[in-house]
């Protein structure tokens, strides 16, 4: 790689950067080879956060080796079906830059925890956006009991939750006839405390958005966070392409693969969002 003198010239976060990471563990794609593992090196060369891109890719590839230790010879395109795998554990970013969770709940949930996203009943409905939950059970502070396979977040000094949109596939398994067979026009909403935020459309089966959004957080008891995608139309009403819904008090800090859930709430078999949370 080139050697740069200053900041402008080479970035702590640059596409050469990040890919450097899986390149000195012999992960990086080739021609042709794992093209949503490519498109997730450059949605990362472009994090603003110092810390975004060359350290969550750090973090990708250590969670990997830790997870996956009877792997030999690992191919980019093992490690890109470990990445958007929703079975395996949350990839979590630890340190200052946004991980609510203790320490005894990330190396209990290495050990123990399978990942678990509550289902919808029935899909929701951006125009209703308030839907009866179930209580919360339990406290919210946090915890190191292994068995309740949840890492619970402590609210104290964390206002925000950042959700970041990487990139999603799956809908040419689960949703064919999306804009009549052709690559449909994706986007995706995300709810909370009554506000829609929105993507860009994004014509393509394997979408690529790399967009952040901010949300004021008030109760976590009470708060929740609703994700839909659309494929986009220009005369029709746009098509419903999935949803995630949970409790923001049961998501998990980090990096990882969601899976949505069809109009019916049964879970849907590929398509998903590569996404990452964070409390600040």
């Amino acid at each position: 790689m080139k050697l740069h003198i200053t900041h402008e010239d080479n970035p702590r976060n640059s596409y050469e950067t990040v890919l450097e990471v899986v390149e000195r563990n012999k992960l990086e794609p080739k021609h042709g080879e794992a093209e949503l593992l490519s498109e997730f090196i450059k949605l990362l060369g472009k994090e603003k956060e110092e810390w975004g891109g060359v350290k969550a890719m750090t973090v990708c590839v250590e969670e990997y080796r830790l997870q996956e230790p009877n792997v030999k010879d690992a191919t980019c395109n093992d490690f890109e079906r470990f990445l958007f795998s929703p079975s395996r554990k949350v990839i979590v970013i630890k340190g200052d830059e946004g991980s609510m969770t203790s320490k005894a709940v990330i190396e209990a949930n290495r050990e123990t925890r399978k990942v678990r996203f509550k289902e919808p009943d029935h899909p929701s409905s951006s125009k209703a956006v308030k839907q009866d939950l179930p209580k919360a059970s339990g406290s919210l502070k946090g915890t190191d009991d292994p068995s309740t396979n949840i890492a619970i977040i402590q609210a104290t000094n964390k206002k925000k939750l950042k959700v970041k949109i990487y990139m999603g596939t799956g809908w040419d398994t689960d949703f064919p006839k999306l804009h009549r067979g052709s690559s449909p026009d994706l986007f995706v909403n995300l709810i909370h405390g009554g506000k829609i935020r929105k993507t860009v459309h994004k014509r393509s089966w394997t979408p690529s958005w790399g967009e952040e959004f901010e949300f004021p957080l008030s109760s976590l008891e009470n708060d929740e966070l609703v994700v839909e995608v659309y494929d986009h139309t220009l005369i029709f009403k746009d098509k419903f392409a999935g949803t995630f819904r949970d409790r923001v008090s049961k998501l998990q800090p980090g990096i990882q693969a969601i899976p949505l859930s069809d109009k019916v709430g049964k879970e849907c078999k590929t398509a998903r969002l590569l996404m990452r949370f964070m409390f600040v």
